[in-house]
């Protein structure tokens, strides 16, 4: 009986998260909590399944534990609270849709199902590990965090639709110690990111006039155009709408799978805000079948302090993300590091 791979997700923006929080924008943690949600709509048309003692039963407790599917529960019941209930209604209206001609099946779907490699999380997402001692996360800091000594652009690689390798320039903050922090994020805690996050940290230089920082592979890299801008990032007249777009899938490798997703943030007069985004799924094995969402635009408030842009929605839920402008070109912004162009 074949399977095609579960492929969900949610229109949803992101939110400015603490530290070993998840977000279901996160293509593989929407993944992995689909994967669970399949799992479990599988089970509950499996009378065996909740019948200590079964084969059905040990089999399920033995995917389960290998899967670490309580934590990915736990961890979708925390994004829940936080995003609200719409995304994992929508992913659970997908999975349904997906698997209901599987139903009658009962049992037999139930095992063909957590045999095979599908159904295999760790292939998409592994729960953060939290140290016995960690730290509760802090919110991003209004005020510059001291010590630095400006911020460049460096290049990296991400994916987009379909599995497609995309060259990404984010922002890096130098620091007057030889630091550079790679993922600004970090900004909000920087002693105690760098004890989570070791490889978010190396070390820059300027020799001969050229800056440089070292790469992952220990290689000197420059810091795009050799500029870095030593002024707290001009935030000032924010406003229009600016998108980012992303993706994943594996069309890239030959596969069927691709998914588009787009987050906009507008800035309106008054200190006002819109939150809107789109995003859609396709996947096919031997049919094609294709799951599209969009948020409707969630309004609020937002300030400006420091690093930190501060939103405050019309629902009471809040979210701090560290936002950086480009000095030199007034349509793009970087909200934790990822670019949004203006439209």
């Amino acid at each position: 009986m074949p399977f095609s791979r579960v492929l969900l997700m949610v229109a949803l923006a992101g939110i400015a998260l603490p530290a070993q929080a998840q977000s279901f924008q996160d293509e593989k943690f929407a993944t992995a909590v689909g994967l669970v949600v399949a799992t479990d709509a599988l089970a509950a048309h499996c009378a065996d399944a909740a019948r200590p003692g079964s084969a059905s039963y040990q089999a399920l407790k033995t995917w389960e534990a290998r899967n670490q599917a309580p934590a990915v529960r736990q961890a979708a019941t925390t994004a829940q609270a936080r995003e609200g209930g719409q995304a994992y209604r929508q992913l659970q209206a997908a999975v349904d849709g997906k698997l209901s001609p599987l139903y009658a099946q009962g049992c037999a779907a139930l095992a063909t199902w957590i045999r095979s490699d599908q159904a295999n999380i760790a292939a998409h997402w592994q729960p953060p590990v939290v140290a016995a001692a960690a730290p509760a996360a802090a919110k991003v800091s209004a005020a510059p965090v001291k010590g630095i000594l400006g911020y460049g652009l460096i290049q990296t690689a991400g994916m987009g639709y379909g599995g497609m390798v995309t060259i990404k320039f984010v922002p890096a903050v130098l620091f007057s110690s030889g630091d550079i922090l790679l993922d600004v994020t970090g900004l909000s805690d920087p002693a105690a990111h760098r004890a989570a996050n070791p490889d978010d940290w190396s070390n820059w230089r300027k020799t001969g006039g050229i800056y440089e920082y070292r790469g992952a592979s220990g290689q000197w890299r420059p810091i795009l155009g050799n500029k870095v801008w030593t002024q707290v990032p001009d935030t000032s007249g924010l406003q229009g709408r600016f998108t980012a777009t992303g993706g994943g899938g594996n069309l890239a490798v030959g596969g069927t799978d691709a998914v588009f997703v787009e987050t906009s943030y507008s800035f309106l007069p008054g200190g006002r805000m819109v939150r809107d985004g789109v995003a859609s799924a396709s996947s096919s094995f031997g049919d094609t079948s294709t799951v599209t969402g969009a948020s409707g635009g969630r309004p609020g408030r937002y300030v400006i302090e420091g690093l930190a842009l501060k939103i405050t929605y019309d629902d009471g839920h809040r979210e701090s993300r560290v936002l950086m402008t480009h000095p030199d070109d007034k349509d793009i912004i970087w909200l934790d590091g990822t670019a949004y162009i203006r439209h």
